[in-house]
């Protein structure tokens, strides 16, 4: 059916933003109006448009006088004016993640409150559930579930950096991190509001991952106090490029620029020469390029003894970003210094630590080390009951590891998420 342009009268709408309106009238006068738009008789020669304002407005500019529309007769609901707007939105080519999931999460919830809410599975049930909102958008029950989670999830945490998700899987990973991340701070909360309860060998292992920066707390730690200093830094070599789909897999990591990354590693060292006894040893993992010899040249600097052949933890396979360029890098490298006179746990052991990593699935931090390397190398630099300190702490293994060995050690990190992952772990596995 046709009626007169000038009949149609426009009402508040959904839609906000109508997109490029020219490219859909070139498309209108090459092949027509498609798709008929949706209005209602109001009864006395005018209609009230319900849905298709984009088709409307493109045929009102290119000067049109009839417009090909399908009629609603009779009063119309608010509610059932508001669905048939939206359903035939749905079907738009051009919206947004953000959009679609919103649009999604309205539908559900206007069939919702027209037909109430269904409380049984049987086939004839009254009522709406989520799947017959899949079934009637002709998508899976997980879609349409997974998409009205991201509704909530955009509107709850609009502080969150949806804007760099391009795509609804790129908006599905961030917000199953953002889900984790939420998971491990209620299980802070948790843990907090029932430490008292908690065993005395879960407050110290909870109580040893002190939450705060490593220069300002070290300050407090006298001269001379620990046995092994097991230092982790930041490798400044923009893990983040280097590890493929890092910003999808960790909610957090800290990095340094190159500028200042000289600084930060002498100070580094100087407070851990500072806290170490006379025979104490230095366990320092780094990145070889391009930070090789500076390394070598701050820790003998600071007053270390070293010998500049550093130990390397060797996995089993290897990965590279540029397989026709680079061979694929498997092991990483630590140097090992002492101060003073340091001995060996383990004298004459081999400089390689053969260990596979730990599989990504187990992983909370993307720097994390398998718990047998980090007990096997306290094992060889330090005798049982023996105190360490870890500067940056990352995910805690190695104090996990320390604990599981015989050894004590606390350490520093000033992410709350790595501790939030570390007291969720101790409390799962030692919480009973």
């Amino acid at each position: 059916m046709k009626i007169k342009v000038n009949q149609i009268t426009v009402d508040e709408r959904f839609r906000k933003n109508l997109g490029d309106i020219n490219e859909l009238k070139r498309s209108i006068q090459e092949d027509g109006l498609i798709s008929p738009i949706a209005v209602r008789s109001i009864g006395d020669g005018t209609f009230e448009l319900l849905a298709g304002e984009r088709r409307f407005t493109a045929v009102r500019e290119l000067g049109w006088e009839d417009i090909e529309v399908r009629v609603y007769e009779g009063e119309l609901t608010p509610l059932k004016r508001r669905q048939i707007e939206l359903e035939e939105n749905i079907n738009r080519k051009d919206m947004t993640w953000q959009e679609e999931a919103f649009l999604k999460r309205e539908i559900h919830n206007l069939r919702l409150a027209i037909h109430g809410k269904k409380t049984s599975t049987a086939p004839d049930a009254e009522g709406w559930s989520l799947r017959d909102t899949a079934k009637l958008m002709g998508v899976t029950h997980p879609m349409i579930t997974n998409d009205i989670k991201l509704a909530e999830a955009v509107e709850s945490f609009p502080e969150y950096d949806w804007q760099n998700c391009k795509t609804r899987s790129d908006a599905q990973k961030q917000l199953k991190k953002l889900t984790k991340t939420l998971t491990r701070h209620d299980a802070v909360e948790a843990f907090e509001k029932t430490k008292s309860n908690k065993s005395k060998f879960l407050q110290e292992m909870a109580n040893n991952f002190i939450l705060g920066d490593f220069f300002e707390m070290v300050r407090k730690v006298p001269d001379g106090f620990a046995d092994w200093a097991e230092v982790d830094p930041p490798y400044a070599i923009d893990l983040k490029a280097l590890k493929k789909d890092f910003n999808n897999k960790y909610v957090s990591y800290n990095e340094i620029d190159k500028n200042m990354y000289p600084k930060f590693l002498e100070n580094s060292l100087k407070e851990c020469y500072r806290i170490l006894k006379p025979t104490g040893w230095l366990i320092f993992w780094f990145g070889p390029d391009p930070w090789f010899q500076l390394i070598t040249d701050l820790i003998r600097k600071t007053g270390f003894t070293l010998f500049a052949v550093p130990a390397i933890w060797r996995k089993p396979n290897g990965q590279t970003m540029q397989p026709n360029t680079r061979l694929a890098n498997c092991y990483e490298t630590f140097f090992y210094a002492h101060k003073g006179q340091g001995v060996l746990n383990k004298p004459g052991r081999s400089n390689v630590f053969e260990f596979p990593p730990l599989h990504e699935s187990k992983k909370w931090h993307p720097t994390q080390r398998p718990h047998d390397l980090m007990v096997e190398i306290l094992d060889t630099f330090s005798p049982e009951g023996s105190q360490g300190v870890v500067p940056f702490l990352g995910s805690g293994a190695t104090l996990l590891a320390a604990t599981s060995c015989s050894r004590s050690a606390f350490g520093y990190d000033n992410d709350p998420n790595n501790r939030a992952a570390y007291i969720q772990h101790i409390n799962e596995v030692y919480g009973g």
